[in-house]
């Protein structure tokens, strides 16, 4: 389950992009004012030669100031209000996993990273960043769209399906958004030659299924809480990813909330299939991954 975010780390690298996470984080701000702000980046050294010093005096400065330099001028730009204690923390040619080490130590919230499209970048950094972590992290693409006025958030009926519904329903309690939660669901190969003659009635048992389901989740998750509705969709496997983004472009959803990992995935998995191409897929909506809490001890035990 994801706290009210009280502090917040955010990932920067140090280009035009980090404009779009310091204006995000000053939206969330305006939202739920954070208590503390903790921005990082990684500087990965390499020595330049010497006849770039001589072209460029500035590079003899030493980098960590200069980066420093650099964050501070986004600070006063975006978050010069924000009322938040705001610290800056730099790396040198440090490891993703020595990085997730030390934000473990931090006791944050949330993380907010940046999802590249191809043309903005890679983006390695995220991937590997969301795949070590045990926090809640929050994907935030350039054409992110705010205020976020509605959420999706799709379950697969696996028990991590408690800290997505968890998540969502206190985010759509702070956003004022309205909930829809998402489940899609597959014919049983083995079944396949008999199903589709009977796909009506197929589809009504499986509605009574899931709202029984649906409801025990819910209850375990949030008690009595009056919640989003549950939406069902029969659907190819290998539609999942892509449904769920058009789900969420059709009803221009301001975030994705999802869960790491779902019950078709192994437990040695640090990101579940879904997940991962719904990474990939979402480079126009913010995408709220949230993890168990066993997960999360298992990551940090991994990392010691």
């Amino acid at each position: 389950m994801m706290n009210t975010p009280k502090k917040l780390l955010v990932c920067l690298d140090m280009t035009d992009f980090d404009k779009s996470l310091f204006s995000y984080v000053a939206y969330l701000n305006e939202v739920f004012p954070v208590k503390d702000i903790l921005l990082i980046h990684n500087i990965l050294m390499e020595t330049p030669p010497k006849e770039l010093h001589d072209l460029y005096p500035e590079t003899s400065k030493p980098l960590e100031k200069l980066v420093q330099a650099e964050i501070e001028e986004g600070i006063n730009a975006y978050l010069s209000d924000s009322g938040a204690e705001i610290k800056i923390k730099i790396f040198q040619n440090q490891s993703v996993g020595e990085i997730v080490k030390w934000v473990n130590e931090h006791e944050v919230d949330l993380c907010l990273l940046g999802n590249k499209t191809e043309d903005e970048g890679q983006g390695i950094f995220s991937i590997r960043f969301l795949r070590l972590t045990g926090h809640p992290v929050l994907l935030i693409p350039s054409a992110a769209k705010y205020p976020i006025q509605e959420i999706i958030a799709p379950l697969d009926f696996s028990k991590s399906g408690i800290p997505v519904i968890q998540s969502a329903h206190k985010l759509s309690k702070l956003f004022s958004a309205e909930l829809k939660y998402l489940h899609l669901y597959t014919l049983p190969p083995q079944y396949f030659p008999y199903l589709p003659r009977n796909l009506d009635k197929y589809r009504e048992g499986y509605l009574d299924y899931g709202e029984k389901t649906f409801a025990r989740l819910r209850e375990k998750a949030i008690k009595q809480e009056e919640t989003g509705k549950c939406h069902y969709k029969l659907v190819e496997k290998e539609e999942v990813a892509g449904e769920i983004h058009r789900w969420a472009q059709y009803y221009k959803a301001g975030l994705i909330v999802l869960g790491a990992k779902g019950k078709s995935d192994a437990e040695v998995l640090l990101l579940g299939s879904v997940t991962e191409k719904m990474t990939a897929l979402s480079k126009d909506i913010p995408l709220l991954i949230v993890k168990m809490k066993a997960h999360s001890n298992w990551l940090e035990a991994f990392l010691d």
